[in-house]
């Protein structure tokens, strides 16, 4: 019978340490990474993405950073801000060319609407409405333009959002801003 204990305790042994194994494995592994467009030197404002000089670099996935397979898509957008050399370019600093700008809609809501006030320029958000018949989808993947945290009344924080709407999800919007809640889900993007 000892020996049963001595080969289950050898089992047990080499299991924990499997275990432990895939646990420094997981934790050590390199991140994954993406090829972003990286300011090659100070870049000024209002110049459009295809005239600048721009660099490749790997990095870690992170959300509004512009891929280096998009930069043929975005060639036409232009640099809003100046953007320091070394500087990876995001969408939020890009403004697209005149006929692709979109209509927009400005809406108030309390910060626990808003994913925590944290919401920022070139964000993607989904709409979330929810009234006497439930919550429903009321949109995907809107692109927030501006979100600027303010003071709201009785020491409550709201955050004013201006977003990029169509001409049908407008009156929409506009609509469930009067009749609903509304709650904005931040899009995970990779």
């Amino acid at each position: 019978m000892s020996r049963i204990r001595l080969d289950l305790r050898l089992v047990a042994a080499a299991g924990l340490a499997l275990l432990a194994g895939l646990g420094v494995w997981s934790l050590t592994r390199p991140p994954e990474r993406v090829t972003v467009l990286v300011a090659a030197e100070a870049l000024p404002a209002g110049v459009p993405l295809r005239d600048l000089a721009l660099l490749e670099a790997s990095v870690e996935p992170l959300a509004g950073l512009i891929l280096a397979e998009q930069e043929s898509e975005f060639g036409d957008w232009t640099l809003s801000v100046p953007v320091s050399g070394g500087s990876p370019l995001t969408a939020a600093v890009l403004l697209p060319p005149p006929g692709l700008i979109p209509d927009m809609i400005a809406i108030t809501l309390e910060r626990q609407h808003a994913v925590q006030g944290s919401l920022k320029a070139g964000d993607l958000v989904d709409v979330y409405v929810t009234d006497e018949t439930g919550t429903r989808l009321l949109a995907e993947s809107i692109p927030v333009i501006s979100a600027e945290p303010g003071a709201g009344g009785f020491g409550g924080i709201d955050v004013a959002l201006l977003l990029a709407v169509d001409d049908v999800l407008a009156p929409v919007l506009i609509e469930a801003t009067q009749t609903a809640s509304i709650d904005l889900v931040l899009v995970a993007t990779t």
